[in-house]
């Protein structure tokens, strides 16, 4: 699947994340923003930095290093920069957010998988 992100005069179709440790923090950031535009903007900023980092147009977001709201106070002002608008970032963050937010795996679907955690009798 992937995601049709347009910024201004760019569009660009990107294939959805995939690392889901960066998909449930995004998420679980993207709720506790919600209540706060500023921080809202931010998380759906860095969003897009993490969609885009491929496209090599925005700096990369590393996770043992970057915390989301301050990479995405630096992508949102990038953005601002090159004539994009709050409300396109705001509409690509969020269909960015909610890709992470499938992605992350719900409990019926971890049911349904094999047993990927070995029980200590299968190792003796």
């Amino acid at each position: 699947m992937t995601i049709n992100i347009q910024l201004g005069k760019y569009s660009k179709e990107v294939a959805e994340p995939t690392d889901l440790a960066t998909c449930l923090e995004f998420t679980l950031t993207w709720g506790e923003a919600a209540d706060n535009n500023v921080d809202l903007l931010r998380v759906c900023s860095a969003a897009l930095g993490v969609a885009l980092h491929k496209e090599a147009l925005l700096p990369k977001y590393r996770p043992d290093r970057d915390k989301i709201f301050p990479y995405g106070r630096k992508i949102l002002s990038r953005l601002l920069e090159q004539g994009v608008s709050s409300n396109e970032i705001y509409s690509s963050g969020s269909s960015v957010l909610a890709a992470m937010a499938k992605a992350i795996p719900q409990k019926k679907e971890v049911e349904e998988k094999q047993d990927f955690f070995h029980s200590a009798e299968e190792e003796d």
